[in-house]
């Protein structure tokens, strides 16, 4: 009969900080200045309502004086080769992702004013 394992010998932190990093080829650039200054919008046509919002937000960018650049994906080739984690939408500000969800202009506008 085989003895069962107790449960001191669970690391207690399983989620352990990244100690090195690989490098992947045949992906796209990555990371930091990956979209240079200002705003970026990755959507697809996943979601008929993003179009909306991001119409929304991309006026108010342009009111807050924000550069905004705006990448549609046409296919799931494209989808695959985002820098965003989720492939469908992502919105960037200064290469720092502040959703990876489609979110309302209000919710956008909340955003930017904490930053």
């Amino acid at each position: 009969m085989e003895k069962k394992q107790s449960k001191k010998h669970i690391r207690k932190n399983k989620y352990a900080p990244l100690t090195r990093t690989i490098k992947l080829t045949g992906f796209p650039l990555r990371g930091k200045d990956c979209h240079g200054n200002g705003l970026t919008i990755i959507r697809s046509a996943q979601c008929p309502y993003s179009v909306k919002n991001v119409d929304a937000i991309l006026k108010t960018a342009k009111k807050l004086k924000i550069k905004a650049n705006l990448i549609e994906l046409k296919d799931s080739e494209s989808a695959q080769h985002t820098s965003c984690a989720f492939g469908t939408f992502c919105i960037i500000h200064n290469n720092e992702v502040i959703s990876h969800h489609p979110i309302s202009n209000t919710r956008f506008e909340n955003i930017m004013a904490k930053r």
